[in-house]
């Protein structure tokens, strides 16, 4: 009788511990303008220094293609994740959006060059977004 109070105590207490634990989310944080891919940055987008902006577009890592800067940034700093499709989660080789965000970290004016390339392949990109910033 002994035992069963004691393991009844430690599952009662193992739930109320299961109820605690959070998984964490990736946050978004404000952005001054997001853009999407066929979407065009305008020719005299301005940001100030801590200012963000975001880029977001298809991706499906498993045909080889991926978004990557073709050049380092200078004056921004780059951060990026993806989020795979909801309803096709179950679906080996589904897609999702990779999601960039760009700081201003320092004066100056920069060229944000996207490509959605393979890596290993020297082709032209299969689609490309481009944003010159000048940040004040």
């Amino acid at each position: 009788m002994n035992i069963l109070k004691q393991l009844a105590t430690i599952v009662v207490c193992g739930g109320f511990m299961v109820g605690c634990v959070q998984i964490p989310k990736y946050e978004q944080t404000q952005v001054k303008q997001n853009f999407h891919l066929g979407e065009a940055c305008p020719a005299n987008l301005s940001l100030a220094i801590g200012e963000k902006i975001g880029f977001s577009a298809p991706e499906n890592a498993t045909t080889g293609y991926q978004w990557q800067l073709k050049n380092p940034l200078n004056h921004l700093s780059a951060t990026s994740y993806y989020v795979a499709d909801a309803k096709d989660q179950t679906v080996v080789g589904s897609g999702g959006i990779r999601h960039f965000e760009f700081s201003a970290k320092k004066a100056g004016t920069e060229t944000i060059q996207l490509d959605y390339v393979r890596t290993w392949e020297k082709d032209k990109p299969a689609e490309s977004w481009q944003c010159q910033v000048s940040i004040k």
